[in-house]
């Protein structure tokens, strides 16, 4: 026979997840890092998860408090944590978004298209592009020489001789 001691509300097993919280988190940053604190209002472990968009930077794994990323792209992020009891009940999961706009050790993404400049074939347009070719942007001159060449046309990314 298993017995449970009395606790607060009649005995019984813990089937009560905790609550977790994240006390401090970076807001924007610009630096490329963001720290977080988190606690919980039981004993518990945790787990962390960092997403940018909808792309897993760092998938759950172990993670205490403060916990640090650092090197971060441009882009938008968010932080999520969850806490385990010692009764295994896993608790709700808190989130935290923030945006890095300077971050990344100079590897940004300038066009906010989800590939890092470092990449990225066309960094400065947003959207696709062949891989070799970067659209000029609409409204945009080219003058190579004593040649203008308006909008539509394209430059060879790898040579920047003008593609007609």
């Amino acid at each position: 026979m298993v017995s449970f001691p009395a606790s607060g509300g009649g005995g019984g097993p813990d089937t009560t997840p905790p609550k977790v919280t994240i006390d401090t988190g970076p807001g924007d940053t610009s630096d490329g890092a963001a720290t977080f604190t988190f606690s919980a209002d039981e004993p518990a472990t945790f787990q962390c998860k960092l997403l940018r968009g909808t792309t897993t930077i760092s998938n759950w794994a172990a993670c205490t408090s403060p916990k640090t990323y650092s090197g971060l792209a441009d882009g938008d992020f968010r932080f999520r944590v969850r806490g385990t009891d010692q009764s295994n009940d896993v608790s709700v999961i808190s989130s935290l978004d923030f945006t890095v706009t300077n971050g990344g050790g100079g590897d940004g993404d300038a066009d906010r298209d989800g590939v890092p400049d470092s990449e990225d074939q066309c960094p400065n347009n947003r959207g696709p592009a062949s891989t070799d070719r970067c659209p000029i942007p609409s409204g945009s001159e080219v003058i190579v020489g004593a040649e203008d060449i308006s909008s539509g046309s394209q430059r060879d990314n790898y040579t920047g001789a003008l593609v007609q």
